[in-house]
């Protein structure tokens, strides 16, 4: 299959190699040049003697192969001697290892050579879940995280309709421990898939404008920064949809 009818979001440069393809059959030798990536290519079968992938990024490198100078920048060459991929950054590796994902899913043996580079022109990429929390909904989010993962999206707002602990009903209490343990995971999902995660609360017409429910809500955020959330989002009802994204540094607290 060509390239542009697998890769999603679109790479800005995409050059042909030879006509002959990788024979990727005996699987991959992964080069990890910073150790930065080993949960990261599980998608690739692993075989002493099969195609090399080599992998690295910095400024220095990156320059040396051409690569825009840009965070999330990378390039990803397959040709005959085997795969290389150069980031900008560390987030500009792992998009190139995004991309290769991509391109595995129909390579049915083999990979067209070629030579992709890429910049992202959005710096934040985010999606908003209001899908419900039920147990089995929470699966089913965990296995979509890993597909906006593979679109590239790099911020992640969790907003279930159900979540009364961040809606007018209670988003004054702390969650349950179960509950918590579920969301830990979700977090747990974004960080593998290097996006951030945004916490959410829709306090909505029950909060008012007073001194008592300016510290219960600065005290639900300083209990959910001790949960491991570092970004959050305040979603108010109006006229007009209105979304505010603080983001929690240590000196928040």
């Amino acid at each position: 299959a060509q390239a542009q009818e697998l890769l999603n979001p679109m790479p800005s440069e995409i050059a042909q190699g030879r006509k002959k393809p990788l024979d990727i059959r005996k699987g991959f030798v992964v080069t990890d040049v910073q150790s930065a990536f080993t949960e990261d290519f599980r998608f690739l079968p692993q075989a002493e003697g099969g195609v090399s992938v080599k992998i690295d990024f910095g400024e220095k490198v990156s320059q040396k192969r051409h690569v825009p100078q840009i965070k999330g920048s990378y390039s990803l060459v397959i040709a005959g001697k085997g795969i290389t991929i150069t980031g900008y950054d560390e987030i500009g590796a792992y998009n190139g290892i995004v991309t290769l994902r991509q391109l595995m899913k129909d390579s049915e043996g083999s990979l067209r050579c070629m030579e992709i580079k890429d910049s992202p022109s959005i710096s934040f990429r985010g999606i908003m879940e209001t899908f419900p929390c039920s147990p089995r909904q929470h699966v089913e989010r965990l296995i979509r995280l890993d597909d906006y993962a593979l679109s590239k999206f790099n911020m992640y707002f969790y907003a279930p309709s159900d979540d009364i602990v961040r809606s007018s009903e209670g988003w004054k209490y702390p969650y349950e421990p179960a509950d918590m343990d579920r969301l830990k995971e979700v977090i747990s999902a974004c960080e593998k898939n290097r996006m951030e995660f945004v916490w959410t609360i829709a306090p909505g017409e029950t909060y008012h404008d007073t001194e008592d429910d300016y510290k219960f809500l600065l005290n639900k955020l300083v209990l959910m920064y001790y949960s491991g959330i570092r970004s959050f989002a305040l979603i108010k009802d109006g006229a007009e949809f209105r979304l505010f994204i603080y983001y929690v540094a240590h000196n928040f607290l």
